[in-house]
């Protein structure tokens, strides 16, 4: 049997599809000697078949002299960039209908060929697909990619808004890196966002637990960052005269992570990086609304709370949503605390000491 741990989809240059089969390789896994390191090089193979459509293409491998495979563990499926505008309604059909499937499965659109990931460098992964999750992971943590599994993107899809975001991968040079997000309207993708516009969709879905912004304020362009440690957003759409509006409301706090040097950490400089902060969030918010309404897709979910929430109204307003979002407005109160500093106000190396401790600089020189 031979174990799938990824998968790529391709549309070739006759509208065909090519699948690309990551397979283990035992030859190339299993250990050295003595407990020694392992084989060098990748430790799988890839297999790639092309069909009129995915079911054919897949039926290709029956015959052919490799073994039964075994999706089962199938742990990432990327879709190249040509196959996601073209659609990936058959993908989704497949994975739905195979029982062996994991729903945790990672979704994910390569720039260019999806087959390219078997030139890939993942690092100190053995196995791309690995290499894949752990970068995902990192970028869940750090607020610049939405949950991808199979699970989420299908109840998306069946949502009031058809409309789910993947995370976009690309190769710079033989590195895998994100590269931003892909935004699908029902089963194609219509549009790419880069990083900072990903961060604004992830504001609105409420999945930006670990963002890092920039701070600048008081007249230094690079004062420092903050990390957002939680976050609640709640959106409360509302149709007024035929006008949509959104009322946004976000509550949370964070920790102050860098500081320029020559700042005073005190209970103002505190509440101006509040400040500062919540017009960062505001305007990144405000940047992934103008790119939904842009491309007309509801990116956001904003169909999907109208109808949980106002479902008479949704009734009403289905069938020329487009129109309505297209123009809708939204209204922000945001108010994120900076409530932690750690080290910026504790460390007798900084610049205001909350235990009094006079700067190095300012003592003359270092205590003995």
């Amino acid at each position: 049997m031979s174990i799938v741990i990824g998968t790529g989809l391709d549309l070739a240059q006759d509208g065909q599809t090519s699948v690309s089969a990551f397979v283990v390789n035992p030859t190339l896994m299993r250990s050295g000697q003595g407990g020694g390191p392992s084989t060098p090089g990748p430790g799988y193979v890839t297999h790639t078949a092309t069909g009129a459509s995915l079911q054919e293409a897949l039926s290709k491998y029956l015959i052919t002299p490799y073994r039964e495979f075994d999706f089962s563990h199938n742990a990432v499926t990327v879709f190249g960039e040509d196959y996601a505008r073209h659609g990936v309604a058959d993908a989704f059909d497949f994975v739905e209908r195979l029982p062996e499937t994991r729903k945790d499965q990672l979704l994910l659109v390569m720039v260019g060929h999806a087959s390219s990931l078997k030139e890939a460098n993942a690092g100190v992964e053995k196995l791309t697909p690995r290499g894949l999750q752990e970068l995902i992971r990192h970028s869940n943590l750090s607020g610049l990619a939405y949950d991808s599994s199979e699970l989420n993107a299908v109840n998306q899809v069946l949502s009031p808004s058809h409309a789910f975001v993947l995370p976009l991968i690309k190769l710079e040079g033989s590195e895998i890196e994100l590269a931003g997000s892909a935004v699908f309207d029902h089963n194609k993708m219509v549009k790419e966002l880069d990083l900072m516009q990903s961060r604004g969709v992830l504001w609105w879905l409420n999945q930006s637990a670990g963002t890092v912004l920039p701070i600048s304020s008081r007249g230094f362009p690079k004062e420092g960052t903050v990390r957002i440690r939680d976050t609640t957003t709640t959106v409360h759409p509302v149709i007024t005269h035929g006008h949509l509006t959104m009322f946004v409301t976000m509550r949370g706090n964070a920790a102050l992570e860098s500081v320029h040097p020559g700042v005073r950490v005190n209970s103002r400089y505190l509440e101006d990086t509040s400040k500062s902060c919540n017009q960062e969030i505001q305007k990144e918010m405000d940047a992934a609304l103008a790119e939904s309404q842009q491309a007309r897709v509801d990116a956001l979910q904003i169909g999907t709370r109208l109808y949980r929430q106002h479902p008479r109204s949704w009734q009403n307003a289905q069938s020329h949503w487009q129109d309505l979002l297209a123009h809708a407005s939204a209204s922000y109160d945001i108010q994120v605390q900076v409530i932690r500093t750690g080290l910026a106000q504790n460390s007798p190396f900084s610049v205001d000491s909350s235990k009094q401790v006079p700067h190095p600089s300012e003592s003359g020189g270092t205590s003995q």
